[in-house]
């Protein structure tokens, strides 16, 4: 089974230097004993699924590194779904309730140190630094 291994842990190597303790090294190692029945399962399901909707998706979503990561911080999402039928009419507390569900969830997928491991698969990557960029220099 694939895991990843993030920062120090994954600095193991002879060759490898780093000034900054390998803060946001991310390393995908195999290890063919790994994983329970039902953990392996559950990635056999996700490669299928990518496998038969490639033509469609291009980015595997992360899949395994969200599933590693929810398993190994025991995730459980405590706040309900919030289902929204208007767009026209969100209320405030729906609004707040999905940003609490949101960070929560993206909380859970932070590396220890600091960063959110991540396939970098296209365009929108870039998109968030570049608003940041034109809203500073639009004020400046």
């Amino acid at each position: 089974m694939w895991k990843l291994r993030i920062g120090a842990e994954a600095g193991q190597d002879p060759y490898l230097f780093s000034t900054n303790n390998y803060l946001g090294r991310q390393i995908w190692e195999f290890d063919a004993d790994a994983g329970s029945a039902e953990e392996l399962a559950e990635v056999e399901e996700a490669r299928r699924n990518f496998a038969a909707n490639r033509s469609h998706y291009k980015a595997s979503a992360d899949l395994l590194w969200r599933m590693q990561f929810l398993r190994e911080k025991k995730f459980e999402q405590n706040i309900p779904r919030v289902v929204i039928d208007d767009a026209e009419k969100i209320a405030y507390e729906d609004a707040e309730k999905a940003l609490r569900r949101g960070i929560l969830y993206m909380a859970a997928l932070q590396a220890d140190d600091g960063h959110w491991p991540a396939e970098n698969s296209g365009c929108m990557f870039f998109i968030a630094p570049f608003v940041s960029y034109m809203f500073y220099y639009s004020h400046n």
